[in-house]
C-alpha cells in the first residue's frame, strides 16, 4: 500500500466515525446583527462604593504605616500597600474608562 493512500483511508474512516451536523445545521447561522454604540450610563451608587473604598484603603495604607514604624517590623509597608493601590486603581480605571 501506498502511504497516502493508507493516510486517505484513515482520514475517512476518522470522517465516517465522527457525528454528523444535524440537518438544519445550517439554519444556526446568524443572518443579521444590528450594533449600536451608547454611552455608559454612570451609577452614581457604584461611584459611591467605589470613594469608599478609597477611603477605606487611605485608612488601610495609614494603618499599615503605623504599625510597622511602631513595631519596627523588618519590611517596608509597601510591600503591603503597594498591592492594593495597584489593583484599586486599576479596578477605578476599568470603571471610569469603559467603553
Amino acid at each position: 500500500m501506498r502511504p497516502d493512500y493508507v493516510g486517505g483511508v484513515i482520514l475517512n474512516v476518522l470522517s465516517f466515525l465522527s457525528p454528523r451536523p444535524p440537518p438544519d445545521y445550517d439554519r444556526g447561522f446568524v443572518e443579521e446583527v444590528r450594533a449600536s454604540r451608547y454611552a455608559p450610563v454612570r451609577n452614581r451608587r457604584v461611584e459611591w462604593v467605589i470613594l469608599g473604598c478609597w477611603i477605606a484603603i487611605a485608612a488601610k495604607y495609614t494603618a499599615i504605616v503605623w504599625l510597622v514604624d511602631h513595631y519596627h517590623m523588618g519590611f517596608d509597608p509597601l510591600w503591603v500597600n503597594a498591592p492594593t493601590v495597584v489593583f484599586a486603581l486599576i479596578c477605578t480605571a476599568v470603571y471610569y474608562f469603559r467603553e
